[in-house]
């Protein structure tokens, strides 16, 4: 077996929509863990169903309020991740995050 093949955990491929393809690959550490979503997923979905554009300076760091993402905006991020991913997050611990990384770290900690 290969050095990949022992520490490969799984590959997961959603196809979000028919432009977007997501892959994650899951490797095992020294801590096993799967990180279920990224700053690009959360990004794609804000270019989706928000209209945010995925090119945006500093996209992962700037406040909701920065990238004009009001509260209605997020929500649909969330469903989007549920719709996605499978994984709900509880209303509002989302709605209490303040940029993409937070969103992110909320998501991976839920998985």
């Amino acid at each position: 077996m290969t050095y990949l093949a022992e520490k490969m955990v799984a590959i997961v491929i959603f196809y979000y929509d028919a432009c977007t393809t997501i892959v994650i690959l899951g490797y095992k550490g020294e801590q096993d863990m799967i990180q279920l979503c990224t700053p690009e997923t959360v990004i794609n979905i804000l270019a989706t169903k928000v209209g945010v554009p995925a090119n945006t300076p500093e996209i992962e760091t700037a406040s909701w309020e920065d990238l004009g993402v009001d509260s209605l905006g997020l929500s649909e991020v969330v469903a989007g991740i549920w719709h996605l991913l499978g994984i709900e997050l509880p209303h509002e611990e989302a709605m209490n995050t303040t940029n993409v990384q937070e969103l992110v770290a909320l998501v991976n900690a839920q998985s």
